[in-house]
């Protein structure tokens, strides 16, 4: 190499009769080999390249299965992930002409990255903990056990020791069961009519047992005296007075039995109201018999009786369970169902295939306020003047002493030990209270001396930020009893 020759330009090694070229590093680059040219003739001929076609496989299958073969497919994955690692290994730090160690760009890229996606996500892991954490708070009220002996009076009047409130239902029922006795009966058709007055303004009366007299002759009487009220103007329109009545066949026997008909009052025939005074049936004559036929006996009436009963009994309190209001309380001897027959026909010993009965019921109780009856209970035993209630009432011995459902009044003698436990403000005040504190909680329960103890439960158990949402806040009240 000539010593005059600058780095950076190209000569000819005599050795291997290659031009060469030296870096700014000393380094060695290979180039194209130098050789002097040579004749066409001298050259080697060139060779002729083979045509070669694709072969198309014999089946599709069989080509799928070459092309996707286990083994070329592990390998190719083998020869991807080979060139990752290497081109990995490739990134190294090198030195610029000043002799400075500098690394690549995409290498402090990487680092950056790597840092700064770690960061988002701890930032995102902390956040989706914020959001879905919660607490379990556990309150132990104050808590206490005294024996009671105490007669309370309530009542609805102004003035009395514990307020009441009256609970009335009202309920129907009916039934029917067929008719066990035979009987030769003559019966008489019945049924209602309406009876118009359409010839003065002034009322008429009509005494028992007045006549009314079908198309055909058939005449049926009424059973009670009744008065008809005079015709009224409506709208510039006359409209006749009417009012209703109960008929009986003159003559016992199913001719008597008759669909909806008009009836004329034989009584005014040859004046001026035998056309202004008529009688429409409501209900079809019915009930006209001759013969032996079914009757209903007293047996059959007072089953039927006593199955109404016990079901009507039932739906009332089970209507008085339901609609009793909640932090009232009903003591079952301190109500009263009073039940009435309405309706039952036919009447006992009358013919019937089936005895048909309506029966209602009304329940009457005494509601006093769950409240109301603690705090008269407590008044001699804590001064304290705080809230409180009683969790085993069901273990107290209440007696109803007297009930007056006229003056609504009732006298309550009670006896046992009954556990009173402080009260303190509902669940959703005590977290709403919390969600607005936060980590400054303590202050809440400081609010309350009935709260002589409170525990926190955070969710995950190492989180210490307390929940500002009311949905991430669990309340359990701990009684010790």
């Amino acid at each position: 190499m000539n010593i005059f020759q600058k780095k950076g330009d190209p000569f000819t090694d005599r050795s291997s009769g290659k031009r060469v070229m030296r870096d700014v590093v000393g380094k060695r680059q290979d180039t194209a080999p130098f050789s002097p040219a040579v004749k066409q003739s001298e050259a080697e001929p060139p060779k002729k390249e083979e045509l070669r076609l694709p072969q198309k496989p014999k089946h599709a299958a069989s080509f799928l299965r070459g092309r996707f073969a286990p083994s070329r497919v592990s390998g190719r994955l083998s020869s991807y992930i080979g060139g990752l690692f290497r081109r990995t290994g490739r990134i190294k730090e090198h030195k610029n002409i000043s002799g400075e160690t500098k690394t690549p760009f995409h290498r402090r890229w990487s680092r950056a990255h790597f840092v700064g996606t770690g960061l988002a996500a701890l930032m995102l892991a902390l956040f989706g903990v914020y959001v879905f954490s919660s607490v379990s708070v556990s309150i132990t009220p104050r808590q206490e056990g005294r024996q009671v002996a105490a007669t309370l009076r309530a009542g609805t009047a102004d003035g009395a020791v514990i307020p009441a409130e009256i609970m009335r239902i009202s309920q129907p029922i009916s039934g029917s069961v067929p008719t066990s006795g035979e009987e030769l009966v003559h019966e008489r058709a019945r049924g209602t009519i309406i009876i118009y007055n359409a010839f003065s303004s002034e009322a008429q009366a009509l005494v028992r047992r007045t006549r009314f007299a079908a198309p055909d002759g058939k005449i049926y009487r009424m059973e009670q005296a009744i008065t008809v009220p005079g015709v009224r103007v409506e709208d510039g329109k006359v409209v006749p007075g009417s009012a209703e009545a109960e008929v009986v066949a003159d003559e016992p026997g199913p001719a008597y039995n008759k669909d909806l008909v008009d009836l004329t009052v034989p009584g005014f025939a040859g004046t001026p109201r035998f056309e202004k005074f008529y009688a429409r049936s409501k209900t079809p004559m019915s009930g006209g018999f001759n013969g032996v036929a079914k009757i209903a006996t007293q047996e059959d009436a007072v089953q039927l009786r006593n199955k109404l009963e016990e079901e009507l009994r039932t739906q009332l309190l089970a209507r008085a369970e339901a609609q009793t209001p909640d932090g009232f309380l009903r003591f079952p001897d301190a109500q009263d169902v009073v039940l009435k027959v309405r309706k039952a026909n036919p009447d006992v010993g009358r013919a019937g295939e089936e005895l048909l009965m309506e029966l209602e019921g009304t329940l009457t109780a005494f509601l006093i306020r769950e409240q109301d009856f603690t705090k008269a209970l407590a008044k001699d035993l804590f001064t304290d003047g705080l809230e409180k209630g009683i969790v085993n009432l069901d273990d107290l011995q209440i007696k109803v002493v007297t009930r007056n459902f006229d003056t609504e009044e009732i006298v309550l003698a009670v006896d046992g030990e009954a556990y009173f436990v402080w009260r303190t403000a509902d669940d959703a005040v005590l977290k709403r209270e919390l969600a607005a504190a936060g980590n400054a909680y303590e202050s809440v329960f400081r609010k309350y001396p009935a709260i002589v103890r409170a525990e926190i439960d955070f969710s995950p158990s190492w989180w210490r930020l307390f929940p500002k949402k009311e949905k991430d806040i669990s309340i359990e009240r701990i009684i010790t009893r």
